[in-house]
């Protein structure tokens, strides 16, 4: 069985959000749509098993599996290097208009890291 706290509840649509744990890890939270069983949502150990049951003890093994495999700097060697972005450029730059100087300095360019 792995470890779940319920960390939010919505009574008008009957979802859940649960998040998992491994070894007192935070490893995955996903929404579950409560059953409704004759006219009720389900309660008590049917919502226990519920919550179980969608458990994501794939990413646990997952995990250990990666933990031990070998060759992924093979994989990473296909990613293309990006050149790497100024942080800023200074400009010394004065204008003059109707008699008041204004001086541009250091503008940064507008940059996404991805």
């Amino acid at each position: 069985m792995m470890d779940y706290r319920i960390i939010a509840a919505n009574a008008e649509i009957g979802q859940i959000q649960v998040t998992y744990s491994d070894s007192g890890t935070d490893i995955a939270t996903y929404a579950i749509d409560v059953p409704v069983v004759d006219g009720a949502f389900l309660t008590g150990d049917a919502l226990v098993a519920e919550i179980q049951m969608r458990a994501p003890v794939f990413l646990v093994e997952r995990k250990a599996a990666v933990a031990v495999a070998t060759g992924f700097d093979e994989i990473q060697a296909l990613v293309p290097t990006l050149a790497p972005t100024p942080a800023s450029v200074a400009i010394s730059e004065t204008q003059t208009y109707l008699g008041n100087e204004k001086r541009n300095v250091d503008i940064v360019p507008n940059t996404q890291v991805l």
